[in-house]
């Protein structure tokens, strides 16, 4: 699942679908993929793209 979800293409839309919709995460999906990812996906109440 990782490897997928470090897939460029795949985090390129993720980043995306996030920027333009962070809404879409549930409090417990973003600190699951934060936790995937191994970083923090939000800052001061703004998401942050994965480069």
């Amino acid at each position: 699942m990782i490897e997928r979800l470090s897939d460029p293409e795949v985090l390129s839309n993720i980043n995306a679908l996030l920027e333009s919709k962070p809404e879409l995460l549930e409090q417990w999906e973003a600190i699951a993929l934060s936790d995937i990812l191994g970083r923090s996906l939000v800052m001061d109440g703004q998401f942050i793209p994965d480069e």
